[in-house]
């Protein structure tokens, strides 16, 4: 299943791939400085409030600061 993010502050996904789910080490520098909100455990990492990368996480209703 599928993992929703609420919303994404300070995040510029220029640097991600077409799909715009890509990790850090498939190309997508754009995912960095992120908090993600609403999102479970499961294929998200979380350093110091910040996700060096997203896994199987799609990106819904985000919302800009």
């Amino acid at each position: 299943a599928a993992l929703y993010s609420t919303f994404m502050v300070g995040c510029d996904l220029s640097g991600n791939g077409i799909d715009g789910f890509l990790s850090l080490d498939q190309g997508g520098a754009g995912l960095t400085d992120c908090i993600l909100e609403g999102n479970g455990g499961d294929g998200v990492a979380f350093v110091a409030a910040k996700a060096p990368f997203v896994k199987g996480c799609m990106i819904k209703d985000n919302r800009g600061a």
